[in-house]
C-alpha cells in the first residue's frame, strides 16, 4: 500500500521527483493516489515541477482536479512557476479558473517574476477581474511592487482602483 505522503514526497522530491514518481507509477499504477497534495506538491517542485506534473497529466490526467490551491501553488513556484502554469493551460485550459485569489497571490509574490503575471493576463485576462485586494497586494509587494503594478497599470489601467488602502499598502513598503 502506498501512502499519500510518500507520494507527496516524490512529486515535491527537487532531485529525482520524476524519476521517482514515474517509478511509483510504473511500478503501483492505480494504487498511486493523486491527490490534491500530491497535484500542489508537483506545482510547486522549484527543481523539476513542469516535469513532474506532465508525467502525471501524461499518466493520470483523468484523476488531477486541478483547483485554486493548486494554481497559487504553481503561481508561487518561484522558479519554474510560468512553465507550470503554461502547462495547465495548455492541457486543461477550460478547467483551470483563475479566481481573485490566484491573482492577488500572484502579484504579492515575494519572488515574482513579471511573467507569471504577464501569462495570466495574455491567456485569461477577460477573466481576471481586477479587485482592490490585487492592487493592494501589488502595491505591497517590497521585491518588485513597482513591476507588478506597472503590468497591471499598462494592460488594465482603467480597471485599477487607487484607494487609500493602496496608498497605504504601498507606504508601508518604504518603511
Amino acid at each position: 500500500m502506498i501512502i499519500e505522503e510518500g507520494v507527496v514526497a516524490a512529486a515535491g522530491n527537487w532531485s529525482g521527483g520524476k524519476e521517482v514518481m514515474q517509478l511509483l507509477l510504473d511500478s503501483r499504477g492505480a494504487d498511486v493516489m493523486i491527490t490534491e497534495e500530491v497535484v500542489m506538491a508537483a506545482a510547486s517542485n522549484w527543481h523539476c515541477g513542469k516535469e513532474v506534473m506532465q508525467l502525471l497529466l501524461d499518466r493520470r490526467g483523468a484523476d488531477i482536479v486541478i483547483t485554486e490551491v493548486v494554481v497559487k501553488a504553481a503561481a508561487g513556484n518561484r522558479h519554474y512557476g510560468k512553465e507550470v502554469i503554461q502547462l495547465l493551460l495548455d492541457r486543461r485550459g477550460a478547467d483551470i479558473v483563475i479566481t481573485e485569489g490566484v491573482v492577488k497571490a500572484t502579484a504579492g509574490k515575494r519572488h515574482y517574476d513579471k511573467e507569471v503575471m504577464q501569462l495570466l493576463l495574455d491567456r485569461r485576462g477577460a477573466d481576471i477581474v481586477i479587485k482592490e485586494g490585487v492592487v493592494k497586494a501589488a502595491a505591497g509587494n517590497r521585491h518588485c511592487g513597482k513591476e507588478v503594478m506597472q503590468l497591471l497599470l499598462d494592460r488594465r489601467g482603467a480597471d485599477i482602483i487607487i484607494t487609500e488602502e493602496v496608498v497605504n499598502a504601498s507606504l508601508e513598503v518604504g518603511k
